[in-house]
């Protein structure tokens, strides 16, 4: 081999082993890069959930504080609509809760006659 030859080779060679070094690196890099998007990506899921929690937390508690002023609200009278609302059942001759209940109760009792006299008719 020639002295030119045997400087070509080892010319290659430096060429090969530069670019190795610089794949090498980019593939470091995007190894490093892949760790931090997951690394980031569970960041943000953990304060979007804390956020959330949060939130959640809030609506429940505002809930809450009208459930209960509705309750005192009603504890205290009914609403000025409420009548309004019944009276509108009445020209529609709609049944109101009360008349519901009360045909509940009528059933049941009813229901309860019925199952004791077949209960007496099967008895000997």
């Amino acid at each position: 081999m020639t002295i030119e030859a045997e400087k070509k080779i080892a010319q290659a060679q430096q060429t090969v082993e530069e670019q190795r070094a610089r794949v090498s690196g980019a593939v470091g890099k995007l190894m490093l890069a892949s760790i931090g998007a997951v690394a980031l990506a569970q960041e943000s899921l953990e304060s979007l959930l804390k956020r959330m929690v949060e939130r959640g937390e809030q609506l429940q508690e505002d809930a809450r504080k009208r459930a209960n002023a509705y309750r005192a609200k009603r504890q205290r009278g009914a609403a000025p609509g409420t009548r309004d609302v019944e009276t509108a059942l009445n020209v529609a001759d709609l049944p109101s809760k009360a008349d519901i209940v009360s045909l509940h109760d009528q059933i049941a009792a009813l229901s309860a006659k019925v199952d004791h006299l077949s209960e007496s008719k099967t008895k000997p």
